[in-house]
């Protein structure tokens, strides 16, 4: 366990670190009266280095009103901010927040989110960035990493990147461009549709879960491990257009999340939901469904989804032998009761990956409750 004070700062003590961003780490941390909250220690140096600026003076001051901006966007689902303090000698900035658990980025690390609670998470964020675009306020990096949980809820967090000179850097350096929208990458002018485009692919990753949009990425040519080149990909595959069109979808998503996001993502931003708001009425009225809740298991050779539904399991499995698939889907009685064992459907041979997924979407189709 550390702990480190903050210079000329007398109610803030560094605790541990628990991350780490692009310009610097993020502590728990304790500040009187508040008890535990988040730290984001934010280097200067290394800050004004990737802005291509030496002046941090300026830097340091937008930087400040950014987070009075972020103060003033007070919401339940926005990660509250406390304060913002200098650490003049070590040319530190402490942007102190509420502390929450973790970013939705964990908890997809592995598969995707069941629809619920999903559903229940999108809606969340979504109350955020109504709020924000209510006050003529922009997010600018919404990703699963930046939607934090806390106590059942979830908020939107690391609210207002310092310049739109920024956003492009920033995204095309963690390997989130494709977050940015095609109108972001021609002109870097960012606005409330940008933010709709961003949330959009943000909840094609929740549903679909990491280990999917990493394949989703490769098959579309785009490889993080040579940066130069993806941002080339992504770029090439924005300025294309039907960027939300090419991205292949787990079976398990019903239809009417797909359009979603899809409206979301439009290549023409006069055609997206306009607003985060615009967006969560969507939600509402769209009757987006929240089952069936499948628990989703990938592995580097198969994806399995299982439900349990009354006296018998529902088994579904796509297993990977590419360039080649196998795919079948079961329901058989619950270990311990007797029953027969159904198959729905099954691939006689080693199919193509379309062929498989569209045989798999027929399927869950047809489980509705």
């Amino acid at each position: 366990m550390m702990t480190m004070a903050v210079e000329g700062v007398t109610d803030i003590e560094l605790i541990a670190r628990i991350g780490k961003g692009q310009f610097g780490l993020v502590y728990r941390a304790t500040m009187k009266p508040h008890g535990l909250v988040a730290a984001k220690e934010i280097d200067c140096d290394v800050m004004a280095k990737r802005l291509g600026t030496v002046d941090w003076d300026i830097l340091r001051d937008h930087l400040f009103a950014e987070a009075e901006t972020l103060r003033k966007a007070a919401h339940e689902h926005v990660v509250r901010l406390f304060s913002v303090h200098y650490d003049g000698p070590k040319k530190h900035v402490y942007i102190i927040t509420e502390l929450c658990d973790a970013g939705l980025h964990a908890s997809i690390t592995n598969g995707p989110l069941p629809l619920a609670i999903a559903r229940k998470y999108v809606r969340h964020a979504l109350l955020g960035l109504e709020a924000l675009h209510g006050r003529g306020m922009v997010h600018r990096d919404l990703k699963p990493a930046n939607i934090l949980t806390t106590r059942g809820a979830a908020k939107l967090s690391d609210f207002g990147l310092v310049t739109d000179k920024l956003v492009a850097g920033y995204a095309s350096q963690q390997g989130y461009l494709e977050h940015l929208a095609p109108e972001v990458i021609s002109n870097a002018r960012t606005s409330a549709k940008s933010d709709v485009w961003a949330m959009g692919l943000t909840i094609f990753r929740l549903l679909n879960g990491e280990p999917w949009y990493a394949d989703a990425q490769a098959a579309l040519g785009i490889d993080w491990t040579d940066p130069p080149a993806a941002i080339h990909r992504v770029k090439y595959l924005l300025a294309a257009g039907k960027f939300a069109a090419r991205l292949p979808w787990m079976p398990h998503v019903p239809d009417q999340w797909r359009r979603f996001v899809r409206k979301a993502m439009s290549d023409q931003p006069a055609k997206r939901y306009q607003t985060g708001g615009e967006m969560l009425t969507a939600l509402s009225t769209l009757a987006l469904p929240e089952g069936p809740s499948w628990e989703c298991t990938v592995s580097s050779g198969s994806i399995v989804w299982r439900r349990a539904k009354e006296t018998r399991e529902e088994v579904a499995e796509l297993k990977i032998t590419a360039p080649l698939y196998e795919y079948n889907a079961v329901s058989q009685p619950l270990p311990g009761l007797t029953g027969r064992r159904l198959t729905h459907a099954a691939s006689k041979r080693p199919v193509s990956r379309k062929a498989a997924l569209a045989a798999l979407q027929a399927f869950f189709a047809t489980r509705t409750m």
